[in-house]
């Protein structure tokens, strides 16, 4: 059956397990204790080593699996994130000391590195970059990972008696609906797509 055919009671009966889940989900791997910081992730005084070590280890390399994630990725590095040239640049070497072939856009950003000779752009957003990013970012995998689980839900809703991904996720960390929807718009095509993965996270 598809999305669009599932009724909005299924929203309604797997809501109770999906909140669970997300709750699960956010706590163990972006609010405890986690490989990049021994703080309380976004939420500790370590929430910069978090966002760092978060995109470093975990999102960049996720963005480099798919088309959108690279155009999202030379996209931050031309409005001058350091994180993000620095990963397109190891992504790069890596791909020719196996003499494979460049992805399109990496070879044509590469080309315009090149040419300005150097891949350092100005800095286009305020200090906190790293935090609100490695935060969204963390936001989008925890509504992906609720519709991986539970695949009859919407990530959004279509009416105010639906119970979405989304709105799931906003109730689980005490954001607004619209906040989550707003990330989840603009991240989605970051996520991992291939079904199962939140059980192999």
């Amino acid at each position: 059956m598809s999305t669009s055919m599932i009724p909005v009671s299924y929203s309604h009966a797997v809501h109770p397990q999906a909140s669970a889940f997300a709750r699960s989900f956010w706590l163990k791997y972006i609010c405890s204790e986690t490989p990049w910081s021994a703080t309380l992730g976004i939420k500790g005084a370590g929430s910069e080593d978090f966002g760092r070590g978060f995109l470093r280890e975990c999102a960049f390399p996720m963005m480099l699996k798919t088309y959108d994630g690279r155009c999202g990725l030379i996209k931050l590095a031309k409005a001058g994130y350091r994180e993000a040239a620095d990963a397109l640049a190891d992504f790069e070497i890596e791909m020719r000391s196996r003499r494979q072939d460049l992805p399109i856009e990496i070879e044509e950003y590469s080309i315009a590195v090149r040419r300005r000779r150097s891949d350092k752009w100005p800095r286009a957003r305020g200090q906190k970059w790293i935090d609100n990013l490695g935060r969204n970012f963390a936001i989008t995998l925890t509504v992906a990972a609720v519709l991986d689980r539970f695949p009859g839900l919407r990530p959004t809703q279509s009416s105010a008696r639906e119970i979405s991904a989304c709105r799931i996720v906003a109730e689980v960390i005490d954001r607004s609906y619209d906040a989550v929807v707003k990330v989840w718009k603009e991240f989605s095509g970051m996520a991992p797509t291939v079904p199962g993965w939140s059980y192999r996270w």
